[in-house]
């Protein structure tokens, strides 16, 4: 769905790509969408990295396209550094992106709807800054600090 709709996204903005992380049994599908597409250039899939957040800081968009999913820990760790995210309304999302605010939600599944929130985000750099700057805030209190402080209340109260 992604692929897709970056397919038309690219027509307005051809300079932007895409870049997808991870592995999975659905590589080898997907790298003939990006062929069957024209858009060997432009999509690129990099699968596992040790060192995720370097090779990501540079990114504009975060973006998790996913049909099901629990709370992502990836999206999680994207709105910590501050990305303006966009995701499917899929479980968990909805507890950490208020629409509109500090990222986008977009129907599961919705080719459209995808493509027209990777348009508003390309084009609006202070919506973009925006979102970024209001995920990180929304997610500070998951840092490990935050956490291990408290688990020593937790444990300091038994």
């Amino acid at each position: 769905m992604l692929i897709n709709a970056f397919a038309s996204v690219v027509k307005r903005h051809p300079d932007y790509e895409l870049d997808i992380y991870g592995k999975g049994e659905l590589e080898t599908q997907l790298k003939e969408q990006i062929a069957s597409l024209g858009l060997v250039e432009t999509v690129h899939i990099k699968g596992s990295s040790s060192r995720l957040h370097e090779d990501i800081q540079d990114a504009e968009i975060f973006v998790l396209s996913s049909d099901f999913e629990g709370l992502s820990n990836a999206l999680l760790e994207a709105m910590s550094m501050g990305f303006p995210v966009i995701s499917t309304n899929c479980a968990g999302s909805d507890e950490y992106i208020n629409d509109g605010e500090n990222g986008l939600l977009i129907p599961v599944n919705d080719e459209i709807a995808m493509a027209n929130a990777l348009n508003r985000m390309i084009e609006n750099e202070n919506e973009r800054e925006r979102m970024g700057a209001a995920a990180k805030n929304s997610v500070a209190h998951l840092k490990v600090d935050k956490i291990m402080q408290k688990w020593c209340e937790v444990i300091e109260a038994e």
